[in-house]
């Protein structure tokens, strides 16, 4: 009981947030706006740092299933982006018991593993331990 209340709680703060905001039928919130920059702010600073090259690596490893997805999706801009667009629709084609092929699923594995790199050093340096 005590753990319902507080996951209806945080979707009716969400709803009011969305309200606020006015994106209760499309958008994002500001937060989420503000993180997106804040990532790819991180993203291109790690590109041109000599001392991230395994993170430069696996970047170039799946710019070609990144370009590819962004290809189909005219209103994706970044390539950080269009990678949390196609984990995002991954989640959803899931939730709806549709079928996704191999190759999706291993192009979305890969823009997957070059997000949670990039999550790994953000969260690194919001506590100090990089410096960039």
């Amino acid at each position: 009981p005590s753990e319902r209340k507080q996951i209806r709680d945080w979707y009716l703060g969400l709803v009011e947030t969305m309200q606020s905001e006015g994106i209760t039928q499309k958008g994002h919130l500001q937060v989420n706006i503000n993180t997106l920059s804040d990532l790819l702010y991180m993203h291109s600073q790690l590109l041109g740092d000599p001392e991230h090259q395994d993170y430069q690596r696996k970047f170039v490893q799946t710019l070609p299933v990144i370009e590819e997805f962004r290809a189909k999706s005219p209103n994706v801009h970044s390539e950080v982006e269009a990678c949390l667009v196609a984990l995002y629709t991954l989640w959803m084609l899931k939730a709806q018991g549709k079928t996704i092929s191999q190759a999706t699923s291993q192009a979305i594995a890969q823009m997957g593993e070059l997000i949670a790199m990039l999550s790994q050093l953000f969260h690194q340096y919001e506590k100090g331990e990089l410096q960039i």
